[in-house]
């Protein structure tokens, strides 16, 4: 009777401290086999081979990362590496994974990934993680805006003065920034023009 395997997916969000928690599983490799939970193999902590599920191209550094053979689809190389997981790991029925970038994923190739997934695991028990909104939008700014450039100490005071409103989109941060900006400044001059 084959074995009934059942995977714990650890999907994200970036930001709310997986790579701490891709660490702890990282050091605990041995004792959470010892407990019958087998944490495959990572690439800087992440399971990256799993992006190739739900990405239709991926950045040429992932590819690099895990080493996509050329020519090879990334659902191919995913469903490869798989078996290879399950077939290196005969003993285990429970396994555990972490990508951040999955949550981050399309409905529809998030579909198909499951649909990969389940080839392999019947059971499927996906965890994600939030950060309170204040935080979150911060590290999100650091994490998008810093990188791309747009320093400036009136946008950081603006991020900083919207932890309290509901969660926001970084779109919507930004746009709502710009749309401020373009209000023209009150004057603050109080003399009076010269009469001619």
């Amino acid at each position: 009777m084959a074995l009934k395997r059942h995977l714990f997916l650890h999907c994200g969000y970036p930001r709310t401290g997986t790579t701490s928690f891709q660490s702890i599983l990282d050091l605990n490799r041995k004792g959470l086999a010892d407990n019958g939970y087998c944490v495959p193999p990572t690439i800087e902590l992440r399971h990256r081979h799993l992006q190739a599920g739900v990405q239709l191209s991926l950045a040429a550094n992932v590819q690099n990362l895990i080493q996509l053979p050329e020519g090879c689809a990334p659902e191919t190389h995913l469903d490869n590496w798989l078996d290879s997981v399950v077939s290196d790991a005969p003993g285990f029925t429970r396994f555990i994974m972490s990508e951040e970038t999955l949550a981050k994923g399309d409905l529809g190739k998030i579909e198909r990934f499951e649909a990969q997934l389940r080839k392999h695991f019947q059971d499927i028990t996906v965890l994600i993680c939030f950060r309170p909104h204040g935080s979150f939008l911060r590290s999100d700014y650091s994490n998008l805006v810093l990188r791309v450039g747009h320093i400036s100490n009136p946008f950081k005071s603006y991020v900083a003065g919207q932890g309290a409103q509901p969660f926001m989109r970084y779109s919507n941060v930004l746009s709502g920034y710009r749309s401020k900006q373009r209000r023209p400044a009150v004057r603050s001059d109080s003399r009076r023009p010269r009469s001619a």
